[in-house]
């Protein structure tokens, strides 16, 4: 909880994520997009994930390259 959902909401990056260099941020403002929107983005895709494989292969054609989660909480991921 505290890496993915609070770390992540707060900075932008999982642990993970601050290795590979890639933030979680707001497509529209580019802003950080705070840890409730990111808890609910952390429920979605576990959901989503669970329900069919196709979130996990939704970037590979999407022009936004996002994921189902990504979509329903606005957001992207990015190279920093």
């Amino acid at each position: 909880v505290w890496n993915r959902v609070i770390q992540q909401g707060r900075t932008g990056q999982s642990f993970g994520k601050k290795l590979t260099g890639l933030k979680v941020v707001h497509s529209q403002t580019g802003q950080l997009i705070g840890v409730g929107p990111n808890l609910g983005r952390e429920i979605l895709a576990q959901i989503f994930n669970q329900l069919c494989i196709l979130n996990v292969l939704w970037p590979l054609w999407d022009d936004k390259q996002q994921t189902w989660h990504d979509k329903v909480v606005n957001d992207i991921v990015i190279r920093t």
